[in-house]
């Protein structure tokens, strides 16, 4: 009997079987835990709606200003919180002052919601005299007041400015003035006032 000599495979032969062996079992490369994807991992733009868990993406996740409003679905916003609202007067006549308080300008504001933050300024010009005063009514409660002695020139121009916190509703602002010395007399005033949401 004869025996089967076996022969060496040659170079090209190896190197046909080794790619044959590539093509049929493929190429990954396993990664190296649960859990553990990277961006690295992930072919760019790939990602899509479907590989995303609901709810996954947080806001420190999305770079800044890149969310349109065309993004939004507006039904899913809350409740925006009430800007406010303003109000304003002036007054350019001369009005004679006395020893009591008298408006010089006033207006009304309407407040949108309780616990809003009402701030009120007023400002008058007061001639002819020596010392005036002014104060802010707001809803019924008076600011400080605040004095000037006018000057050579013989006018002077006092500012005042008061806050309350005021439910909800119309209430009155007024920007008021008298004479403490002499014969004072209002020239131009004015007052505003603005509510901030609660």
């Amino acid at each position: 009997m004869q025996r089967l000599r076996i022969k060496r495979p040659s170079a090209s032969m190896t190197v046909a079987f080794v790619a044959l062996l590539a093509a049929l079992t493929g190429t990954s490369v396993a990664l190296p835990g649960k859990n553990t994807v990277t961006s690295g991992d992930i072919k760019n733009s790939q990602v899509k709606t479907a590989d995303i868990r609901n709810n996954g993406i947080r806001g420190r996740d999305i770079k800044r200003n890149t969310v349109k409003g065309s993004d939004v679905d507006e039904k899913s916003l809350g409740t925006v919180p009430v800007a406010g609202s303003s109000a304003f007067d002036e007054k350019a006549t001369v009005v004679g002052l006395g020893a009591a308080f008298v408006p010089v300008a006033s207006a009304n504001i309407t407040v949108p919601a309780a616990g809003s933050r009402v701030i009120a300024t007023g400002s008058a010009e007061l001639i002819n005299g020596n010392v005036g005063a002014c104060r802010i009514l707001l809803s019924g409660v008076v600011s400080l007041e605040y004095e000037a002695t006018l000057t050579a020139a013989n006018q002077q121009s006092i500012a005042v400015t008061f806050a309350r916190t005021l439910p909800a509703g119309v209430h009155a602002v007024q920007l008021q003035c008298s004479a403490i010395a002499g014969a004072v007399a209002k020239e131009d005033a004015s007052v505003a006032a603005w509510s901030v949401g609660a």
